[in-house]
């Protein structure tokens, strides 16, 4: 087989296409052949016909060895790890020979990033018993322990580590190990460790370019729970919880400030955007934080909106200090929104016990009718010592509205630094839109039209295209019967933004009130090309319909 092989390798001119139809049309060849059709493909950089012989050899030999590792290599390489795990699998489970300690390495981060630590702890510990010095594997050991939540397993293992590296200066897992102590509740043990870290590994740590170390400490599957470490001595921890829209891809809360505070944080976050965090009890929330949390002397909660909302429910029995902005949770029976009312069933306790210990800063707008209720009927009752600062014409947007009044930041440091708020300056207003979007908005339902109009027009001058101020302006243009003009508004819209469905969905509406159910069909098939079939694009197409039969 093999001179066979040389052979065709001084003729074959490398064209994949003939050699797939050479392949389905000669007789059946050894899997020696395939792999040799690959490497050729490889040595032209050539993936995707390297997949494709690869997967042909194990249609005839599924069992093959070395079939099956060429692809979960590829696979690996790719960062594709669901789809090379099960080719790994059947490599181990078929190979007789000894498999090098570079393949362990590999199936097991196949098998971290997929978050089977089960099957993980299984293959490091078999690939140990062959190699039990290897440095990828022991990493690999202590690991699996820390993503299981093992910490006193992960402590033994890492210590056992630090003993057999020590020449390599293993100062990553003295931090670990550190953090490892934090979490079984030994935080004197921790801070002797940490600072044989900071006195010893100077230089490193000052090479250091993220300053912190991340740890997941609890996941659920939706809801995960980050430990943010800074490399340093800290007495001072900040529990930070995510908005509803906001999810792992992107950095937690605030968390470009808060780490340049230089305090740890503990991220409470969720994988999907939309949902209400209702996966994550009271219970499960103590079990993971309480441990770690009291080893601090200075505790505090933050978050909007929904993550303000989590940080009122879950924290206040850690005696933290809370600063929530516009606390809301959608899905609440009493003080919710309809949509996320239907979509969402509500596991929550329906009031917050009434707490007299904790003195929570709760900044809201007293013009936002929904936040005003779930205060004035419900946190203000649960939280009689709380702080209620009113900023009108922030919305519930109102973390944007700081932002854009460049106070946010201001109001974080002070709340860390001094515990208490800065003085809400309202001359800072004029800094943003939301302001002069709100008022406008106002303004329209007392039919104030020249003032909402110039109001909303300086919201755009300084936010062109924000969908929430366009949506006022149209309402002021069809209080005008200026139809034309709002069309387009619209449509000038539409072209600069093309992925805004809001923009989109009230030029619908628009066109369907005004009666132009023809230029409404043509509206609707276009955003359909652009949206696909979006609920809400279905529902103005039932409405269009229902006018049509109607």
């Amino acid at each position: 087989m093999l001179k066979v092989i040389l052979r065709m390798k001084k003729k074959i001119q490398y064209d994949s296409k003939k050699v797939i139809y050479s392949i389905g049309s000669r007789r059946p060849w050894g899997p020696m052949y395939y792999i040799f059709l690959a490497r050729k493909s490889e040595l032209h950089h050539n993936e995707k016909d390297m997949e494709e012989f690869i997967k042909r050899g194990l249609k005839r030999y599924p069992d093959h060895p070395l079939l099956n590792k060429y692809l979960a290599q590829l696979y690996s390489d790719q960062k594709k790890w669901k789809q090379s795990i099960p080719f790994w699998d059947t490599y181990f489970n078929n190979t007789k020979d000894t498999c090098p300690a570079s393949e362990y390495a590999q199936f097991v981060t196949a098998l971290e990033k997929q978050g089977d630590i089960r099957s993980m702890e299984d293959y490091v510990l078999e690939g140990l018993e062959f190699y039990p010095d290897n440095k990828e594997l022991n990493k690999k050991y202590y690991n699996a322990a820390m993503m299981a939540g093992k910490w006193v397993a992960a402590i033994n293992r890492l210590e056992k580590y630090i003993a057999s590296f020590q020449s390599e200066r293993p100062y990553n897992e003295l931090i670990h190990l550190s953090v490892m102590q934090q979490l079984s509740g030994n935080h004197q043990k921790a801070n002797q460790i940490l600072s044989r870290v900071l006195d010893k590994y100077k230089a490193e740590l000052k090479n250091d370019k993220s300053g912190y170390r991340k740890i997941r400490i609890f996941d659920n599957g939706e809801t995960v729970i980050d430990f943010y470490k800074q490399l340093r001595k800290s007495n001072t921890i900040i529990i930070t919880f995510d908005s509803i829209n906001k999810v792992l891809k992107k950095e937690p809360f605030g968390f470009k400030v808060l780490n340049e505070q230089k305090i740890d944080i503990l991220a409470v976050r969720k994988r999907k955007a939309g949902m209400n965090h209702q996966d994550l009890s009271k219970k499960e929330f103590e079990k993971a934080a309480r441990g770690l949390v009291d080893g601090y002397e200075d505790k505090i909660a933050y978050g909007y909106s929904l993550g303000a909302y989590l940080a009122l429910y879950l924290t206040p029995d850690f005696n933290c200090r809370i600063l929530a902005i516009s606390p809301r949770i959608p899905a609440h029976p009493k003080y919710g929104e309809k949509k996320a009312i239907k979509k969402e069933t509500f596991k929550h306790d329906l009031e917050m016990p009434k707490n007299v210990h904790v003195s929570p800063s709760i900044i809201y707008d007293p013009k936002n009718k929904m936040d005003v209720k779930y205060i004035g009927k419900s946190l203000g009752k649960s939280f009689p010592n709380g702080r209620f600062v009113k900023i009108p014409y922030g919305g519930h947007g109102m973390a944007r509205h700081l932002i854009n009044m460049g106070v946010l930041k201001k109001y974080i440091i002070s709340f860390i630094q001094n515990r208490e708020l800065p003085k809400y300056n309202r001359k800072n207003k004029d800094k943003s839109s939301i302001y002069f979007r709100l008022l406008a908005k106002e303004c329209l339902e007392h039919h104030k039209l020249g003032w909402a109009e110039r109001l909303v027009d300086q919201s755009l001058e300084m936010l062109p295209y924000d969908k929430h101020a366009i949506k006022v302006k149209v309402d002021i243009l069809k209080e005008k019967h200026l139809f034309a003009d709002a069309r387009t508004l619209l449509k000038t819209a539409i072209r600069e933004k093309p992925k805004t469905l809001k923009h989109r969905l009230v030029l619908i509406d628009l066109l369907l009130e005004s009666g132009q159910l023809e230029d409404t069909e043509e509206e609707l098939h276009q955003s359909f090309e652009v949206f696909g079939k979006k609920s809400e694009l279905k529902s103005k197409e039932k409405k269009l319909f229902q006018t049509v039969e109607g």
